[in-house]
Order: C-alpha cells, then sequence, then structure tokens
C-alpha cells in the first residue's frame, strides 16, 4: 500500500491516507487468508457464545432498524418477548432470515 500526504499539515505534521490505487492486504482468492479468517472466526465464535434473549436495543442494532422499529414489530407480533421483556435470539434469527 502506497501512503500519501496531504499539502495541510495536522499539528505540524502531515496527515497521510491510503492511495487510491492501493490494493487490499486480504483478497478471497488467497486460501491460506481464508482459511485463517476462518478459524479466527470459529474461535472468537467459541470464546464469544451469543446471548439467548437481547433486549430491544440489542435487537434493533442486529436488525439494523430503530428502536422505534423493533417496538412497533414486537406491537404488531412479528418479534415475540419473553416474560422479562427480553427477545429470543431466535426470533431475532427469524426476522433476519426473512428479508
Amino acid at each position: 500500500m502506497t501512503i500519501q500526504t496531504t499539502p495541510q499539515a495536522h499539528r505540524g505534521r502531515p496527515r497521510a491516507f491510503p492511495s487510491l490505487e492501493a490494493k487490499p492486504a486480504f483478497t478471497s482468492r488467497d486460501p491460506e487468508a481464508v482459511e485463517i479468517a476462518v478459524e479466527a472466526i470459529r474461535l472468537f465464535a467459541e470464546t464469544h457464545p451469543r446471548p439467548s434473549h437481547v433486549t430491544q436495543v440489542q435487537a434493533a442494532e442486529m436488525l439494523h432498524v430503530s428502536r422505534a422499529t423493533v417496538n412497533r414489530l414486537v406491537k404488531t407480533g412479528h418479534l415475540k418477548l419473553n416474560t422479562l421483556g427480553m427477545i429470543p435470539i431466535a426470533e431475532v434469527d427469524r426476522v433476519l432470515v426473512a428479508r
């Protein structure tokens, strides 16, 4: 990756940014890199299990919608709450698959 600097200085130092011609460090054509990435994801998933239930705010983040939209989905019955007012992760997954 080549680095270019801007003519404007930031606190006395030029700011660096990657050139537009720079190639990404990772491409899907590199089987070894793909294997390493898959193993890293597997290890992360093993050490960071998904919660069985999430809050409405967490569900909104997972679904990439606002909290108000999640609240509307709950009120219309598209998302079901448990007895503690949390959303089972299976409900979030169901909505994601339906998209």
